[in-house]
């Protein structure tokens, strides 16, 4: 997974680079051919090694870690998994947990970790969906939910978590206690896979029966733990001051003329110059534009106050896309 981080970012300069020179004409074929060239040779020789190495060194260094601290590194790692998980930096982990239960024949570190984590991960966004006032994200953060219960993680992290910081505190703190409690417990897990409510099975030791209990109660720590401070944390995102306030124009006319009756003092006959002189009603011609006219007073539209409309007692004005007025002696509705 290092290498193609790795990769993506030097390609990314490079196509910055290229953007700066290359002609628009060719720009959507060349610069896409021009990072593959180069970034290609340069992955395959410099950059595959690095990351690989940075992967093993980070394995290396979570196990001496373990082998020094031994239950503070589950806890530790616990922790870390989001972030690992949203970069695909915890598949460096898979090898040693796979070769760990093939010999000695259990793994106490990632697996244990994963299902502090694992489990954080649903009762966050179960706490989310109960305090969350957006429809949307409720269901998103049941369905993510549910599927973190059961060992994925990776929509609660895309579809919630990540996107939230208050959430992703409540995650990594709530994944920090269950995994010390696990790795307090010495907790072992004899399957390599995805821990969950579906998968306690990994967890069952023939030799000491109370293994898949702490598991279990690990488990529950971690649900509570991290449903609660989701619970509490979370708050639903208002708009900025500035988005606010910069509400647009034309929607807050609309809003103000829908509901409300602009008494003014101006006299006069009404007439309008689209359909003659007199009362009625204009005809109903959508592409063409009407301006109105009395002999006393005008009033100016709201909206762009451009088109005047001209009363005798009272006016209302509501906006639509075309423009057609009515006219009458004592009320006029212009409607632009």
């Amino acid at each position: 997974m290092f290498p193609a981080i790795l990769t993506v970012i030097f390609m990314s300069f490079i196509e910055k680079w290229a953007n700066k020179w290359c002609p628009k004409a060719i720009r959507v074929f060349f610069v896409p051919m021009l990072c593959f060239g180069i970034g290609f040779p340069v992955a395959l020789v410099v950059l595959g090694p690095l990351g690989y190495n940075i992967g093993a060194l980070l394995t290396t260094v979570i196990l001496a870690l373990y082998n020094t601290l031994g239950w503070l590194a589950v806890a530790l790692l616990a922790a870390v998994l989001p972030f690992m998980i949203s970069m695909g930096m915890h598949k460096a982990l898979v090898p040693y947990a796979v070769a760990s239960i093939s010999d000695p024949g259990f793994e106490m570190l990632y697996m244990p970790a994963s299902l502090a984590h694992n489990i954080s991960e649903g009762g966050a966004c179960l706490g989310v969906a109960l305090k969350t006032k957006d429809e949307n994200l409720r269901a998103t953060a049941i369905s993510a939910g549910i599927s973190g219960l059961f060992g994925i993680t990776e929509p609660a992290l895309y579809g919630v978590t990540l996107q939230h910081k208050k959430v992703m505190m409540s995650v990594v703190i709530s994944s920090f206690i269950g995994g010390l409690f696990v790795g307090l417990m010495k907790v072992k897990a004899f399957v390599a896979m995805g821990p969950g409510l579906a998968g306690m099975a990994m967890f069952v030791d023939p030799d000491n029966g109370k293994n898949i209990l702490w598991a279990a109660i690990g488990l529950v720590i971690s649900v509570v733990a991290s449903f609660a401070l989701s619970f509490f944390l979370y708050k639903d995102e208002t708009p900025a001051e500035g988005e606010t306030a910069e509400t647009a124009p034309e929607a807050a006319a609309d809003a103000a003329a829908a509901g409300s009756t602009i008494s003014s003092p101006l006299q006069g006959q009404g007439n309008c110059t689209g359909s003659g002189e007199g009362r009625g009603f204009l005809p109903e011609d959508p592409g063409r534009r009407h301006r109105c006219g009395a002999r006393k007073g005008r009033a100016v539209c709201p909206r762009r106050r451009r088109d005047r409309v001209r009363v005798r007692h009272q006016a209302r004005c509501f906006h639509e896309d075309r423009c057609r007025c009515r006219a009458a002696d004592a009320h006029w509705h212009g409607y632009r």
